[in-house]
């Protein structure tokens, strides 16, 4: 009697998880815009001029958001800091001799800040210069450092399990428009124009329509060729060629940007600060207090996988 009890127990739990679940996601449904919280931290060099600074930052906003607008619609609400080193390196040149170790930098130094649940930001670095790596001449072996990239950011975990989200590094000034609506395009999942999908929904496979061309299949969105990195024609936004006239997003990103939004919401429309960190590294609660109404601090079982987040109450 006692364990058909528990499983009546556990089933009745388990529909009250599901029906929350559901209910949750239909409130996310009904906000037309999300509000991100971003700090801009800027390490230039030359800082004799912050409000041309200002104007960058605002430009760059400006196209994110007017490209993000499926609802949840994208809101960059900003705050501005200025910062000169972090983690012993200078700010305004940032080289790394492997992608592992500017990984490793950035989430020492520029994590998704998740204070709580409600309470956060991410976090843009704004530098002079970006090196990743090396390049090798291919007839003198010689070595020279990568530095031909305008920014960078992660995936989310939804897309590669349990990897951290660290914060978005990209270049002051720079010739490009939407660097910032590129790289959080990354953010909100999507991947370059010529990288494939490995997802069994082929509704969120958003590069079929585009078949690798140009250098390396760089400029595979190009409508009307191209000359050098510019685009003659209009160009997609998550290509590595640049547009002379427009950038846009195709229906199928914009449809799987929205959806990583809606994770990243809280049922009010706010924004989930916990699920935008990622589920490694650190521990995102002591104690239940540092969770939502309805939900515990759960300390995980093994490997810190699952350590010290926050879950619905049994």
């Amino acid at each position: 009697m006692r364990t058909f009890r528990n499983a009546v127990a556990m089933s009745v739990a388990a529909a009250l998880l599901l029906a929350t679940s559901q209910v949750a996601l239909a409130r996310k449904k009904d906000h037309d815009n999300w509000t991100l919280d971003i700090q801009f931290v800027v390490g230039i060099e030359n800082y004799n001029d912050p409000a041309a600074v200002e104007r960058f930052i605002d430009g760059q906003i400006r196209r994110a958001e007017a490209l993000y607008y499926d609802k949840p619609g994208l809101k960059i609400r900003k705050t501005v800091v200025r910062k000169t080193s972090a983690g012993g390196k200078s700010l305004a040149s940032m080289r790394f001799d492997s992608g592992h170790e500017y990984a490793k930098f950035m989430d020492a130094n520029f994590d998704t800040m998740a204070k709580t649940r409600r309470d956060g930001y991410l976090q843009v670095l704004i530098v002079d210069q970006i090196c990743i790596g090396w390049d090798k001449d291919k007839d003198t072996k010689v070595k020279t450092r990568h530095c031909s990239i305008g920014g960078r950011a992660t995936f989310p975990h939804w897309v590669t399990p349990f990897q951290r989200k660290h914060g978005i590094i990209m270049l002051y000034p720079d010739g490009r428009d939407h660097v910032l609506a590129h790289e959080l395009g990354h953010f909100f999942s999507l991947k370059h124009t010529f990288e494939p999908y490995v997802n069994i929904n082929p509704s969120l496979n958003c590069n079929r329509e585009y078949d690798p061309k140009g250098e390396a299949g760089k400029c595979a969105s190009c409508t009307r060729g191209r000359s050098g990195a510019a685009c003659s024609g209009a160009a997609n936004v998550m290509d590595y060629c640049q547009s002379s006239s427009s950038v846009f997003l195709n229906s199928c990103q914009q449809r799987r940007a929205a959806k990583q939004r809606k994770k990243y919401m809280k049922p009010d429309g706010g924004t989930d600060f916990f699920q935008m960190k990622g589920t490694r590294g650190e521990k995102i609660c002591k104690d239940d207090d540092d969770c939502d109404d309805g939900e515990r601090c759960d300390k995980g079982l093994v490997a810190g996988i699952g350590r010290n987040t926050c879950k619905p109450k049994k």
